[in-house]
Order: C-alpha cells, then sequence, then structure tokens
C-alpha cells in the first residue's frame, strides 16, 4: 500500500513497481493473489487512486488488453506535471518488443506507465524517465537513484 499526501507547492517523482514471478528462472506468477494500492493525494483532493487485485490465473495476466504475460511493470509519478513535463516522458517513452510506456496527466500529476518482458528493459524505461522528468520536476541534475548502483 502507499498512500501519498502532497500539498500543492510540494514537489514528487516517485515510482511504484513489480515482478511477477522469477522471469530470470522462469519461474512464472503461476499461483496466488497479488493485491496493490496506490494513492496520490493534492491538497487532500484524491487526484489518483489505483486498487488493484490480481490472480495468477487471471485472463488480465496473459490476454492482451492486460498485462499480456509481461512479468515487470511500474507506476512513476511526477508533481508538479504541466504541458512540458507530460511532452518530455512521453518523448522518453520506449514502445518495442520487450516494453510498451504511456503517460497521461491528471490535475497537474504526470502519471507514467510501463510494463515490459524483462527487468532490464523495464529500468531502463525508469532511468529515461527519470532523466527526462528530474531536472524539470525537482530542478535536480538526472542521476540514477542510489539503489540501483548495489
Amino acid at each position: 500500500r502507499t498512500h501519498i499526501d502532497l500539498h500543492s507547492s510540494s514537489k514528487l517523482l516517485a515510482w511504484d513497481g513489480w515482478v511477477f514471478g522469477r522471469p530470470a528462472c522462469n519461474e512464472r506468477f503461476d499461483s496466488g493473489t497479488f493485491t496493490q494500492h496506490f494513492e496520490v493525494h493534492i491538497d487532500q483532493c484524491p487526484v489518483l487512486i489505483e486498487r488493484n487485485r490480481l490472480l495468477a490465473d487471471s485472463p488480465w495476466m496473459v490476454q492482451p488488453w492486460g498485462l499480456n504475460s509481461s512479468p515487470a511493470i511500474a507506476t512513476l509519478v511526477a508533481y508538479p506535471g504541466g504541458e512540458l513535463a507530460l511532452r518530455a516522458a512521453r518523448a522518453a517513452c520506449v514502445n518495442n518488443d520487450l516494453v510498451m510506456a504511456t503517460c497521461t496527466e491528471l490535475d497537474g500529476l504526470v502519471v507514467c506507465r510501463v510494463k515490459a518482458e524483462q527487468l532490464p528493459a523495464l529500468r531502463q524505461q525508469m532511468e529515461l524517465w527519470l532523466r527526462a522528468l528530474r531536472p524539470l520536476v525537482l530542478g535536480c541534475k538526472p542521476i540514477a537513484p542510489r539503489i540501483w548502483a548495489t
């Protein structure tokens, strides 16, 4: 469960990601349930509320209108957004056989989503968004998070 409360003067660049199974070992998420709650509120008003409950044997996991058997997904949010941030995020989107990415804006919150066949492809997309959005949203140099160096 992730719940983020922002003031309208706040700045945020955050992500939440998941890998189903252990794809590097060819082990799929073939039993069980995954539950996800992700919320962003600005000035106590809900802007993004996601609630997902995924069963391993659900059609959503394998159909093209769902995950299409992609084992890795992530959501990145950026605030404040705006047209410039949204354009930068969309320009950084990769769409090929390994990854599918898209971005939108909800009341000033840029929301980017990605699904990938492999974890390195997902991470590459996240890095592209961080490089594009970090200077615009946070006013900081586009550096990778320290955790990715471990």
